[in-house]
């Protein structure tokens, strides 16, 4: 009888122990979904932010006509990186083009706009603006034409000459700086990763939209 008893009790036990371990919540499971949904979170946010970036840079067009629109995100890295937008224009048509800059959260960016994409050597900088984080800016067409003039005035174009010419596209290239990587612990690996740190910059751009009136 006192050997059942005992079986019995190791029985229970062994019984008790595996229910217990059957309900013990999986807290690196938890953890890494947890961490996974954070990231998540703040990526959505910051688009969600970007967006009415999106509806200030449209409405700074006014009175001109919207025509094409593009919003760059951006990681910073520990080297310099490039982000190119071509933009095709109307020709003879004159353009206003509006940058929000408010997506640019960490280190400032160099924006420059060319004639030519980034695989020609011998393209023209018709715009540069330095240290660009927050805010607004705005130029036109017509800005970058008389700077693409002046760059062949010096070649020693004619008046007639330079009239002819024409900008059928801009690239828009945006420099993002190398920054210094930080770091944060895994939880669901215990390892060592990057922190993500984001940016953005909008761009609109839309011609002057004259109707005869009756």
């Amino acid at each position: 009888m006192v050997r059942i008893n005992v079986q019995f009790k190791l029985l229970a036990y062994v019984l008790l122990m595996g229910a217990l371990v059957a309900f013990v919540p999986d807290q690196k499971g938890d953890k890494k979904k947890k961490s996974s949904k954070s990231g998540l979170d703040e990526a959505a946010e910051f688009k969600a932010q970007v967006a009415g970036y999106r509806k200030d840079c449209k409405a700074a067009l006014k009175p001109y006509r919207y025509s094409f629109g593009r919003t760059t995100y951006f990681n910073y890295k520990s080297y310099n990186t490039l982000k190119e937008v071509e933009v095709a224009l109307i020709l003879n048509s004159s353009y206003k083009f509006t940058f929000n800059a408010e997506g640019v959260t960490v280190d400032p960016i160099q924006v420059k706009v060319y004639n030519k994409p980034s695989n020609y050597n011998k393209r023209i900088l018709l715009f540069e603006k330095n240290s660009v984080s927050g805010g607004s800016f705005e130029f036109t067409s017509e800005q970058l034409v008389e700077k693409m003039k002046e760059n062949y005035r010096e070649k020693g174009l004619s008046d007639y000459e330079l009239e002819k010419i024409l900008l059928s596209k801009v690239y828009i290239d945006y420099i993002i700086p190398a920054i210094d990587e930080e770091f944060e612990e895994d939880e669901s690996t215990g390892r060592r990763k990057v922190i993500v740190k984001r940016g953005a910059i909008v761009f609109a751009s839309g011609y002057e939209n004259l109707a005869m009136d009756d």
